[in-house]
Parts: structure tokens; sequence; C-alpha cells
């Protein structure tokens, strides 16, 4: 199975590297809120660390009540 030059070309932009960038840092942020959240609550299971994660990259202030800022949407 071939593919189209053009794909090829455009899987390798300025823009398709950015975007990969943007992903591998988010996923790296992503675990080391983990680490920081194993370390802070050793007690509570894998499940409930994970949770915890969704909840902080949601904005919940519940999740962490010490974040100074959080990512929130507004209308112009």
């Amino acid at each position: 199975m071939s593919v189209p030059a053009r794909y090829l070309a455009a899987v390798d932009s300025p823009v398709a590297r950015r975007l990969r960038l943007a992903f591998d840092l988010f996923e790296a942020g992503s675990d080391l809120m983990l680490q920081n959240f194993r370390r802070k609550h050793p007690d509570e299971t894998e499940a409930q660390i994970r949770e915890r994660l969704g909840e902080w990259l949601r904005g919940s202030d519940r999740a962490y009540p010490g974040r100074p800022y959080t990512f929130r949407h507004t209308s112009p």
C-alpha cells in the first residue's frame, strides 16, 4: 500500500511537528502531576489518583486546592 506524497509532506510539516510537541509536553506534564499526586496521597489507589488527575485537568479546585490558577475559557 502506497501513501500519497501530499500526506507524507503534511505529516512532517511545521504545524504537525508543533502539534506532536504539544502532545508530548501534555503527556510529560500529566506524568509529573501523577507523580505529585502519588507522593502527596500515598494511601490512595491508582484509580483514585487518576480520578484526581482528571479533576485537576478539568479545573476542579477540589482535586488540588492549592492551585494558583485555573484554565477557564471566557467568551470575549
